[in-house]
């Protein structure tokens, strides 16, 4: 790692910069050329700034970045060559004005606000946290929140949740699900920790997700979804329905049986227990959350499955086989 290069929270702040001096009107010209020159070098600057564009949804300042990229064809090369004697005092000024940029932006480690949330069988939650955002809560799910003077940092322990994020170009959000990441500045989105892989989806705006710490990288939009497993990536995927478990459902387009179950855990007054052979059954429909047993039933009419309730658990397995559960 080359300690000299920013890190990513230094450059969302360099970003938030460019981007308050490029809402109060258009650059200069030395300040377009410096503007470009912090584009070009690195691909990480790039990214970021895309990234925050999407969720800022805003066509002036989309405009305004795109022209100078378009416009600016100067040679930093003949720049130096032909005023040789501006390069030495022209240096000094730039590394005493990084010194203060960095002393600016480093990241303070004081904790402004905590939180932690936990939720039990078939409780929701929505708090509004004191930056303005919204997290609902899903049931079973334990959540922690650091509101920290740099960065909104989230830490999903277990479950799902939906997050309305107020707009802070100074503070990212960060979820953080195990190794992976889910970074924002405005936007809403959805994530889910299941027992295989964790789910993420964008309702508004946009967020970058990472599967490792040194993973690959997806900008996801509004109407996309990714899945995380096994420190990787899926396939983008796209997303129409908005009915979602904050409602009271769970709409499913060929899913595994055992992802369903899962979440009818989340729910139910007793555990259900499925047999192994049916975890990877597909099935389809719409399901409502907090009626288990109605959802159990229609699960055993379009599927052909057996259901026996016993006073600690409820067994779902293949039609006449008997289920038992080893202790």
């Amino acid at each position: 790692m080359n300690h000299n290069e920013p890190t990513e929270y230094q450059i969302y702040h360099q970003a938030a910069e460019w981007l308050d001096k490029l809402s109060d009107g258009e650059l200069d010209s030395l300040s377009k050329r410096r503007f470009y020159n912090w584009l070009k070098q690195s691909p990480n600057n790039q990214k970021v700034m895309t990234a925050m564009l999407v969720s800022w949804n805003s066509p002036q300042l989309t405009q305004a970045v795109n022209n100078i990229r378009q416009q600016n064809t100067f040679s930093i090369q003949h720049y130096i060559t032909t005023k040789k004697w501006l390069v030495a005092p022209v240096l000094a000024i730039c590394v005493l004005a990084l010194s203060v940029n960095f002393w600016q932006v480093q990241p303070i480690q004081d904790v402004e606000t905590q939180y932690q949330f936990v939720t039990q069988i078939a409780q929701n939650k929505t708090s509004v946290l004191n930056d303005g955002s919204v997290i609902d809560v899903g049931a079973d799910s334990q959540l922690d929140v650091s509101l920290q003077q740099d960065i909104r940092l989230i830490k999903l322990k277990q479950g799902l949740a939906y997050f309305s994020v107020a707009k802070d170009k100074t503070r990212p959000f960060q979820v953080n699900i195990g190794a992976a990441r889910v970074v924002a500045v405005g936007t809403e989105f959805h994530v889910e920790r299941n027992r295989n892989f964790t789910l993420v989806s964008v309702y508004e705006g946009a967020v970058e997700v990472r599967a490792a710490e040194n993973g690959h990288t997806s900008l996801l939009k509004a109407g996309e979804r990714i899945k995380i497993a096994n420190n990787q990536l899926s396939d983008i995927e796209t997303f129409e329905h908005i009915v979602d478990w904050r409602y009271g459902w769970l709409e499913l387009n060929n899913e595994p049986l055992g992802y369903l179950v899962e979440h009818l855990n989340r729910y139910s007054d007793k555990p259900i227990v499925i047999a192994p052979k049916l975890e990877k059954i597909r099935v389809a429909g719409r399901f409502p959350f907090k009626q288990t047993q109605q959802s159990l039933a229609m699960l055993t009419q379009a599927y052909v499955l057996s259901l026996n309730s016993e006073s600690d658990y409820i067994y779902l397995t293949p039609n006449n086989e008997q289920q038992s559960v080893e202790n």
